[in-house]
């Protein structure tokens, strides 16, 4: 008789282990689903003299907030007259650091999807050149609304 529950329980915990779709395994495989987010440049440039903190990031999500940074930006007629749907898109602005010298860029490269926040990929391609002049780089690019906590992630 002990030797028949013995055998039972090594059959059963054999199932248990051999099974691949326990709910654990479905869970893991929802929280790393991926996907793209479409993106696209409204401005690229810089900010002369002294604009908004370094490594700035926002994510502009109505009217007001975005006439308040073209005003910082001192591209109000610029950034104004596009037409942003702040219903269906959001805006996101990231910044670098603050340079004694043009010709520095930040890029957002990608941007990632994830069930409870966007990933976004950023890289500096420009370097710099020998033009004196104290400038921020910034990049401000349209995207869906989705209405999640951004990670910052260099490249």
């Amino acid at each position: 008789m002990k030797h028949l529950i013995g055998i039972t329980c090594l059959a059963l915990m054999w199932a248990a282990c051999a099974s691949d779709d326990t709910s654990e395994n479905k869970i893991i495989d929802q929280r790393i689903e991926v996907r793209k987010v479409a993106v696209i440049t409204l401005y690229q440039g810089d900010i002369y003299g002294l604009g908004f903190s370094e490594n700035y990031s926002q994510l502009i999500t109505n009217q007001l907030e975005w006439l308040d940074v073209a005003q910082k930006l001192d591209k109000v007629k610029f950034l104004g007259a596009l037409d942003v749907d702040f219903q269906f898109f959001e805006v996101l602005m990231v910044t670098a650091s603050v340079y004694s010298y043009q010709g520095h860029s930040i890029d957002v490269v990608d941007i990632e999807e994830f069930d409870d926040y966007l990933k976004v990929q950023i890289d500096h391609i420009m370097k710099g050149n020998d033009a004196p002049a104290l400038c921020q780089p910034v990049h401000l690019v349209k995207i869906p609304k989705l209405g999640k906590r951004l990670v910052l992630e260099e490249v």
